[in-house]
């Protein structure tokens, strides 16, 4: 069991992104994984898996709308609740390629289109799959998701797990623990990885079962 819930805040409450305090910004490195510190408002590189204390995160990145152009072609309007807060944080602050896609037929039309599968508001990534790999549709993925997430949180945090369809290249994909990677294959998260929950994941994604059966790895 990775944590209870209500145990810890989700990863953009308890990380505090150097946002809008320029004071910040401008006696740190503007790197990925920054964290800004309000004792003294200075920022420091960190890994994604590092944690402390909070400082003030602009909500403006919420109204920042993607640049919808994918390669040359130009992408639908995203609704709000497409995008990751905290990607899209990290492509402000730190220029990180960000290419978010509003669905999943959108993303199985793209080469490098990918599902990110996460919960704690980004702070545990569960699978980044490629999209044109999924076999099963949304609603599949929402159940898998679910079932995940109350095994990662001990009963889940619904308001807390969510679906994001990105193009991106190879590499990491930003989150807490870590983060993900996309690789062009099935990512999951290690606390899956080589279970027999692993295993049902990959199931569900090709359409063969509809949820986790086993609870326990």
């Amino acid at each position: 069991m990775v944590g209870q819930p209500g145990q810890r805040p989700g990863l953009l409450l308890q990380i505090g992104f150097c946002v809008t305090q320029a004071s910040c910004l401008q006696s740190g490195p503007k790197q990925a994984g920054s964290l800004c510190y309000p004792s003294n408002e200075t920022c420091r590189p960190a890994p994604y898996t590092a944690f402390s204390p909070p400082c003030p995160v602009s909500h403006s990145a919420n109204r920042v709308r993607a640049n919808n152009t994918v390669g040359r072609r130009r992408m639908p309007l995203l609704p709000p609740d497409s995008e990751s807060p905290l990607r899209q944080i990290l492509r402000e602050v730190s220029s990180v390629p960000y290419r978010p896609i509003a669905t999943l037929a959108d993303a199985q039309r793209e080469e490098d289109g990918y599902a990110v599968l996460e919960g704690d508001d980004g702070g545990m990534i569960y699978v980044v799959a490629p999209a044109r790999t999924v076999k099963t549709g949304e609603d599949g993925l929402s159940a898998l998701l679910q079932d995940l997430d109350e095994i990662a949180w001990s009963g889940g945090q619904p308001d807390m797990r969510q679906i994001y369809f990105e193009k991106r290249g190879p590499g990491i994909v930003p989150g807490g623990m870590g983060g993900g990677e996309a690789s062009g294959q099935v990512w999951i998260h290690r606390q899956f990885r080589g279970t027999r929950i692993g295993a049902e994941i990959v199931a569900v994604l090709d359409g063969k079962i509809a949820r986790i059966t086993r609870k326990n790895t």
